[in-house]
């Protein structure tokens, strides 16, 4: 087998090349273990192209440029009826680089104080500031937004250059002072890496980390087609909606998002009844009484590209009481509460993640006067810190 020679760790161009077109062999003649076999290790190739790329911006690029891979992984393993095959895929490709930043910046040597903690912290932060910054040094936002600023301060714009250039160079700085932490402690403890490779979730750790009556849904738009997976302690389950219904919300979401930019007075007046469309479009009535969610009273919505722009937890649903219609919403239906998550595994680092008791706060109140009830929001948060500052 070719796959068998270019293997992902030693040639990931040709793994994936090879992985793609056995995939797409598979994925044609309706043998879903053949597709599933091929895209599998067009995704190992995947994963380790990004591990070899330093630049921020071209490790998105390589993610980026496989979204149709993923998308034909999921659907070989709903057809499959591997649902956690399909889950654990959805996973692989969502929030990658934020998971993968979050869990390298809590790794330190052992038994570093918390100076060094806290140098690391800052160091860490700043690298990957500034790499994300370099990362877009080629589009023409952050020239122009540098223009700007000169413009503003000396009248003139020939700061661009000089400004990537002192950025680069206080990157290779930072990224020195991090070898030398990492050379000084590995002395003493051998494993110590100041970076952390993040292995892929399994469906098994996303459901142990559930309650007992928690539920999360997580959605997963494609190009031709969108699924919610309904995942509890014990059971996983995915529903389908076809291209008709992605059409539908593709159209909602697109004049939702022009009405909230270049229309808000508008978008006021419609927003109860548009609301009730999306409600419609995604079937909500009847995803909540699905018999998956009939014991839960908590659960976490992750959603997925342009439904994050949508407040899910306020979409209404219908609700029947001693013979009359009411209209209720989709959190009403969770007592102990509904939140949001960027993806299983950040919350999986979330819940991993030692408490810490934070006791100050600094709180910006509305400070272009257009932003209502940010003041009782505020105020809400404050109470919770000893020492607050407004």
């Amino acid at each position: 087998s070719v796959l068998e020679i270019y293997t992902s760790d030693s040639f990931p161009r040709f793994c994936f090349d090879a992985g793609v077109s056995l995939g797409n062999l598979g994925l044609k003649t309706e043998n879903w273990n053949v597709a599933i076999e091929g895209y599998s290790s067009a995704l190992n190739a995947v994963d380790k192209n990004r591990e070899w790329t330093e630049d921020e911006g071209d490790r998105q690029a390589v993610q980026s440029a496989a979204i149709k891979i993923y998308e034909n992984m999921i659907q070989a393993s709903i057809n499959a009826n591997l649902y956690d095959k399909a889950l654990e895929t959805v996973e692989r490709r969502k929030a990658r680089n934020l998971v993968e930043l979050f869990a390298s910046a809590n790794v330190f040597p052992k038994g570093a104080d918390e100076e060094l903690k806290s140098r690391l912290v800052s160091l860490k932060g700043k690298i990957s500031a500034i790499r994300q910054l370099l990362s877009q040094s080629k589009s023409n936002t952050l020239r122009q937004s540098v223009v700007r600023i000169e413009d503003l301060l000396h009248s003139n714009s020939s700061g661009y250059e000089e400004y990537l250039s002192k950025q680069r160079k206080q990157l290779e700085e930072c990224y020195q002072q991090l070898a030398d932490i990492q050379a000084e402690y590995q002395k003493k403890d051998s494993s110590f890496f100041l970076t952390q490779k993040v292995t892929p979730i399994s469906c098994k750790e996303i459901q142990l980390s559930l309650g007992a009556q928690t539920a999360i849904l997580e959605w997963h738009i494609a190009s031709d087609s969108f699924q919610v997976f309904i995942i509890t302690k014990q059971d996983l389950d995915v529903v389908e909606f076809d291209k008709s219904s992605l059409t539908s919300l593709v159209n909602w979401c697109e004049k939702y998002q022009n009405a909230l930019f270049n229309n808000i007075d508008g978008w006021k007046l419609s927003l109860s009844r548009e609301l009730k469309v999306l409600s419609g479009i995604l079937r909500l009535e009847w995803l909540l009484d699905h018999p998956l969610l009939k014991s839960c009273n908590s659960l976490i919505i992750i959603a997925h590209r342009y439904l994050n722009l949508v407040p899910m937890h306020a979409l209404p649903i219908s609700s029947s009481s001693e013979g009359t219609s009411n209209t209720d919403y989709v959190q009403s239906r969770f007592p102990f509460g509904l939140s949001y998550a960027p993806s299983c595994q950040f919350l999986q680092l979330i819940q991993k993640r030692n408490n810490r008791k934070f006791s100050q706060a600094l709180t910006v109140v509305n400070p272009t006067k257009d932003l209502s009830y940010t003041a009782l929001s505020v105020n809400a948060i404050r109470q919770k810190f000893k020492h607050q500052t407004l």
